[in-house]
């Protein structure tokens, strides 16, 4: 494949990535504001286990983000043999 090609898809897939890492990074502070005016005293605690997934998919997102990345220098700057 094109190193143009790696791009656009290396692209596609940061524009892609990048806004889910960042609102499951915001997530994992909880409310994120720090106040409990505005929480609700009612509701049930949220288990363990989901901070742990979203640390979890926030890993393999990255780390996909950072393969892809490899391969496209990979790609670009190696010559052909």
């Amino acid at each position: 494949m094109e190193w143009g090609t790696h791009l656009f898809a290396l692209a596609l897939f940061a524009l892609c990535a990048l806004p889910v890492i960042k609102l499951l990074v915001e997530s994992l502070s909880g409310s994120g504001s720090g106040s409990t005016a505005h929480r609700d005293i009612w509701a049930k605690p949220v288990p363990a286990w989901h901070f742990y997934a979203k640390l979890a998919a926030v890993v393999v997102i990255a780390g996909l983000l950072l393969v892809a990345w490899i391969m496209f220098m990979i790609e670009t700057f190696t010559p052909d043999l």
